[in-house]
């Protein structure tokens, strides 16, 4: 992806990532109640660690993948 399209389209997919791993880091934080107390900072990255720990995802890609 070149240009400035390019570039705008990597904000969109940086900016629905964001929001996936905020919604899964609510179903985390219900899914662990009573067990384990997370802020959404700390569910963010569990989901974040569960998410590469369970896929198999291409090393160039785990690699770009940070917050």
């Amino acid at each position: 992806v070149s240009g400035a399209r390019g570039s705008r389209d990597m904000e969109i997919l940086d900016y629905a990532k964001k929001l996936v791993h905020d919604d899964a880091a609510d179903v985390v934080r219900r899914a662990l109640v009573g067990t384990i107390e997370l802020d959404q900072r700390r569910a963010r990255r569990l989901f974040t660690l569960i998410f590469l720990l369970t896929n198999e995802l291409p090393a160039a890609l785990v690699g770009h993948h940070g917050h």
